[in-house]
């Protein structure tokens, strides 16, 4: 079995800037780690003039496809996503015609993400002898993401129907499956993917990039509660909303950063307690959010987000749903509370009367990341993956070794 490693990008982003999204990030992460023993393209759109690859290191390279990438890396609303998926759908055929060209030459797995842009693909890769691993990073349509219930509309409900039968199929027909998380596993089990060939694999962290700062207290008189996302009802944005209009009256001392755009951004625009920053750069991020203390989070799932917070030593505080008191424990590497404004408003509230004893929990955060996150050790779990995809193994216990498995 030849034993190059081609990966598939899950959208019309490019790979390899500043400017990509998560999934983007993570390709070019695992493209840097599987290149330690093998060589790996990966396939993109380009952005700018259209250049044939890139070399990033003696065994990876980009092969930009002559697709160009998204100008507004952030669809708006169903219009805008219908629109994409169309589009995704025609480019995959694009993709296809290219990994069949560099099957040829020595590449036998092909990792992909969405299925909307990877199934074509996929079909056309595996009748050519090749192998497949589907990388899943979101919880749609495996769970509900919600943290709160929401009512979605009757086009929202059709679009995640298509939506999931084309996550199903990508999954059966893939020989190994990526799970970001043991629920995402889970929710694939319930619609009758086989979990002996799902892998969990967390999202990693680079701990160089994503670093505390020198010091913990700048002299601000305000406590800075940061935001890192979307804003989107996935995200949690109404929540925050209610959070931020809340704090506005009972946190007076406190006021919010906000990294992050999305259809709820006009709700925050006017509001006095509010920095709205937008889409930061990820080579920005970190000194951008320096001055925050705080990270509040609303979702089951531990994003990269979050993820890279801790890595950063801010203190996160989430939910109690979900993925998330396996990763958070209350008072020791961050702090939890209830699903509602109220709840995390004590929770500031208590953050900021044990001000002098955050930098504690900070630490253990940085260190709960070092141990669970590190694209080290996450390169180490997808080199095996790659090894048993390649030999046709399916190890008896495939939940990988995350704190949340």
């Amino acid at each position: 079995m030849k034993s190059g490693v081609m990966i598939v990008g899950p959208s019309l982003l490019e790979t390899g800037t500043s400017r990509g999204g998560g999934a983007e990030v993570t390709d070019f992460r695992i493209g840097v780690e599987l290149s330690k023993s093998r060589e790996v393209v990966i396939l993109s759109p380009f952005l700018g003039n259209f250049n044939t690859e890139t070399q990033i290191r003696p065994r990876l390279r980009v092969r930009h496809l002559p697709i160009p990438a998204l100008a507004n890396p952030q669809p708006q609303g169903m219009l805008d996503m219908t629109f994409l998926a169309l589009f995704l759908c025609i480019s995959s055929l694009v993709t296809a015609m290219y990994i069949l060209a560099l099957k040829s030459k020595g590449y036998g797995l092909l990792i992909v993400h969405n299925p909307i842009s990877g199934l074509v693909p996929t079909l056309a890769f595996l009748a050519a002898g090749g192998r497949v691993i589907y990388s899943e990073g979101n919880t749609i349509p495996w769970i509900d993401p919600y943290i709160r219930p929401v009512r979605l509309s009757g086009v929202q409900r059709c679009w995640r129907v298509v939506y999931r039968a084309f996550c199903i199929a990508l999954a059966l027909v893939s020989n190994r499956v990526r799970a970001q998380s043991a629920s995402i596993r889970d929710g694939m089990v319930k619609f009758h993917i086989d979990g002996r060939k799902i892998k969990v694999i967390p999202a990693g962290v680079d701990l160089d990039e994503f670093a505390p700062p020198p010091m913990w207290d700048d002299g601000s008189p305000y406590m800075h509660v940061g935001f890192i996302g979307r804003l989107v009802a996935e995200k949690g944005a109404e929540l925050l909303l209610e959070l931020v209009s809340k704090a506005e009256h009972e946190l007076p001392e406190t006021r919010f950063l906000i990294f992050g755009d999305g259809p709820f951004e006009n709700e925050f625009r006017d509001l006095p307690n509010v920095e709205h920053l937008g889409r930061v750069s990820r080579d920005r991020l970190n000194n951008s959010m320096a001055k925050a203390l705080l990270i509040v989070s609303f979702q089951k799932e531990f994003g990269r987000g979050e993820i890279e917070a801790m890595a950063a030593g801010k203190v996160v505080i989430a939910a109690a749903v979900g993925e998330t008191p396996n990763i958070i424990t209350h008072l020791v590497n961050g702090i939890l509370c209830r699903p509602a404004a109220a709840s995390y408003v004590t929770a500031i509230r208590s953050a900021i009367e044990r001000r002098q004893t955050l930098g504690e929990l900070g630490q253990a955060a940085r260190r709960t990341a070092a141990d669970t996150y590190a694209w080290e050790r996450i390169g180490r779990e997808w080199s095996a993956l790659c090894r048993e995809s390649f030999s046709s193994r399916i190890p008896p216990n495939t939940a990988g070794t995350t704190a949340s498995s």
